[in-house]
């Protein structure tokens, strides 16, 4: 599979998602709930604590997928070693890194806004770390239960 076919594949797997819902729930809310979304972007102007919470979140959320993604993409039993020789195995490694992906970009976007706090307006700021905080969660939840799916029928249980 080429380079263009991954990107093209990945795209495809952004567009057509619930990831892509929550983005737009994120949205939604700025522009219905202006209030609430502004009071989140205002989070960012309350000194280090709450930096803490605001990048640790997406980054316990890493860690979190990364132990999902590791028991889905490497099977425990001998037995289960089939799971490799599945058509669709590469495409799940491929979409299995999203989550690990929006974590970060949840991480960066908190820290970038802890660098430039003026440089946008509070509800855009709210908008923004809203709609990816959404997403990453979304994505991680989603990628757990395909691990807990895929347990289940490699191991037998329905």
């Amino acid at each position: 599979m080429g380079k263009s076919h991954i990107v093209k594949t990945m795209l495809i797997a952004f567009f057509v998602s619930t990831e892509l819902v929550a983005v737009l729930v994120a949205v939604g809310l700025s522009l219905c709930f202006p209030k609430f979304v502004i009071k989140i972007g205002e989070l960012f102007t309350h000194g280090w604590q709450i930096y803490c919470f605001l990048v640790g979140l997406p980054l316990g959320g890493l860690v979190f997928g990364a132990g999902t993604l590791h028991s889905l993409l490497h099977p425990k039993d001998a037995e289960q070693k089939g799971f490799y020789k599945w058509p669709d195995y590469p495409l799940l490694r491929y979409y299995s890194y999203i989550p690990i992906f929006l974590c970060l970009l949840g991480a960066a976007t908190a820290l970038v806004f802890l660098i430039m706090p003026e440089s946008l307006t509070k509800l855009l700021i709210g908008t923004i770390y809203l709609a990816v905080t959404l997403a990453w969660i979304v994505s991680i939840v989603t990628l757990k239960m395909a691990q807990l799916r895929i347990d289940a029928i490699l191991g037998g249980a329905d």
